[in-house]
């Protein structure tokens, strides 16, 4: 037995749909059993339930028009056929569940169906609370899988094991698919940041496991290279026009780039080299979101399954490896997440139903569930950090000028403008959202809008500040620098004539 969906009802009409669907889906097998708690009448539960809420209002005094809230929650509750439970059994758990889970504090309708192949119960329950007129909150109630899965075992029911080896394994295979060009991309990057000439390049690339095809059989240089890389299950070579819109990989470029390096690191380097540039800046995410612990269907050893509602009455489900969660010490996680990254989904009903979504699409359903904002770290950082460490490695190698200085300088400045830009542009959106709402009372969704915002406008500015502090010191160096190297090769005439009269 397993919780299968939990859904947010989220209008009076997805209410009625919804209270319409569970009741009368079977009514002409005869075999479905209903019923409801704290309820007159079960076939006016929609009128009560609604007339709950009105009623808290009118106590509160606090009314809404309904935009954002949530109205009522729907659970359907699926049981192994493997076990022969009848339809008053699963009838009986489900009741029992639902009282421990809500307290006894919500008015809630619960059919059991059996129309298909194993029973099921479909639970709609009211978010307001009949008894203290307060909003229902997940996290502050124990876990419902937890309850339903202690419930079951009264009855001998154990709980459904997880079915989804299978599609994570095609998911693991169809993401290592995906990040290829990301990886292949991030060691060019390096590489070519770190080599003489043509041949230097080609000399480091299996050092970090990259294999490139530059020549035809006749010995000519081809038009476009193509790179494999070597410790991943990569079938395909990469062509270098497609890893780039703007040709940064074509070979006619790759040459004019060496020119600008005047220090690299060495071969017997490339490899330490790597591992900190990728820790340092590959590995940092583009986006943090806030993970609350009744949003967490299990763990294991390695992973943490996540579920979330989706689309009008759908649940689904993804596992995501526990080293993008960080612990935080209010018991709350927080998942960092790139762009690049797909997930499976499986939807918990219908697996064939399953899909890859990207992990924006992640973000906005989690978010909208925890009604936390997801806090963006820009690609500017990254490039800046980068920047970064090539300038401090062309430091140790006292490198304080010349071109592949001004190159990484230029970079940070390029940085800077584009951090006052969008900086510029979220104040105008949140200028924009408090000249909307100013004259109304700002729903969750609103005040969800305006953290985000908020929260962005943090890091950015964060990020300029840091970007401006690190200009102006990489210019008193270089300034510093210049003047020193100056000072050591200006030597005045007559000093000149000094000096070789002492030497002879």
């Amino acid at each position: 037995m397993t919780i299968t969906k939990t859904i947010q009802i989220k209008s009076e009409w997805q209410l009625a749909y919804s209270l319409d669907y569970i009741i009368n889906a079977d009514k002409t097998r005869n075999e479905t059993l209903v019923s409801g708690h704290a309820l007159n009448n079960i076939h006016n539960a929609e009128f009560e339930m609604l007339r709950t809420r009105r009623f808290a209002q009118k106590m509160k005094g606090n009314f809404s028009n309904g935009k954002g809230e949530v109205f009522a929650h729907h659970i359907i509750q699926s049981f192994d056929p493997k076990y022969n439970i009848t339809p008053e059994q699963a009838h009986e758990i489900g009741e029992k569940m639902m009282m421990q889970f809500t307290e006894g504090k919500h008015e809630f309708v619960i059919a059991t169906h059996v129309d298909q192949d194993h029973i099921h119960n479909h639970i709609i329950f009211n978010s307001t609370s009949n008894v203290d007129l307060k909003k229902f909150r997940w996290k502050k109630i124990s876990n419902l899988r937890k309850i339903s899965d202690e419930v079951a075992l009264e009855y001998g029911i154990q709980p459904l094991k997880k079915t989804l080896d299978s599609k994570y394994k095609a998911y693991e295979k169809y993401r290592k698919e995906m990040t290829f060009s990301n990886e292949i991309k991030q060691r060019l990057d390096f590489l070519i940041s770190q080599s003489s000439s043509f041949e230097d390049f080609q000399n480091k690339l299996p050092l970090l496991n990259l294999q490139g095809d530059f020549f035809t059989n006749s010995g000519k240089l081809k038009k476009y290279a193509t790179y494999k890389l070597l410790d991943f299950p990569q079938q395909r070579a990469k062509r270098d026009n497609t890893l780039n819109k703007n040709g940064d990989y074509l070979l006619k470029n790759l040459e004019e780039q060496f020119k600008q390096n005047e220090v690299v690191l060495s071969e017997d380097e490339i490899i330490e080299g790597y591992e900190k540039i990728k820790r340092d800046v590959f590995a940092l995410p583009d986006v943090e979101i806030v993970i609350e612990p009744w949003q967490i269907s299990q763990q294991d050893e390695d992973f943490i399954y996540l579920t979330f509602d989706y689309g009008i009455k759908n649940q689904g489900e993804v596992r995501i490896h526990k080293s993008q969660f960080l612990t935080q010490d209010n018991g709350n996680y927080k998942l960092q997440l790139k762009h690049s990254d797909f997930f499976l989904l499986v939807d918990s009903e219908h697996q064939s139903k399953s899909r890859f979504i990207k992990s924006s699409v992640l973000v906005e359903q989690l978010t909208s569930d925890n009604l936390r904002p997801a806090t963006k770290f820009y690609s500017a950082r990254k490039e800046f950090i980068f920047a970064l460490d090539s300038l401090n490695f062309l430091a140790q190698k006292d490198i304080h000028t010349g071109d592949q200085v001004e190159k990484y300088f230029s970079v940070m400045k390029s940085k800077l403008k584009d951090s006052s830009e969008v900086i510029e542009n979220v104040n105008r959106k949140i200028e924009a959202v408090v000249e909307q709402y100013k004259y109304k009372t700002p729903s969750l969704e609103v005040k969800k809008k305006l953290e985000g915002l908020y929260l962005q406008n943090e890091e950015l500015k964060n990020l300029h500040n840091e970007i401006t502090k690190t200009i102006d010191q990489v210019e008193q160096i270089s300034e510093y620098s210049l003047g020193h190297k100056e000072r050591l090769q200006y030597i005045p005439k007559d000093k000149q004539t000094e000096n070789k009269s002492l030497k002879h």
